[in-house]
């Protein structure tokens, strides 16, 4: 019966309060960052999405010129033949 109520004034003790309102707030300091970092890897990842989609865009464009091309010329050897 007495250790729980040294354990209970251990307990409200205004020093072990504060220790507990200090771990508190460092968790949240932890937490906070772990957020803020996940936030800018999503965002750096989105940017590096952005990159590779206008690659693919430049890569498809000129693609779609060769394509045009090789029509052309098709079309130009198939005109001399005729």
């Amino acid at each position: 019966m007495e250790t729980n109520k040294t354990l209970q004034l251990l307990e409200s003790h205004p020093l072990t309060v504060k220790m507990r309102e200090e771990q508190a707030a460092e968790i949240l300091a932890v937490r906070q960052a772990a957020f803020e970092s996940m936030v800018l890897s999503k965002d750096e990842a989105g940017r590096q999405a952005e990159k590779i989609q206008q690659k693919i865009d430049k890569a498809m464009e000129a693609l779609e010129a060769k394509k045009a091309a090789l029509a052309s010329a098709k079309s130009a050897v198939l005109t001399l033949q005729a």
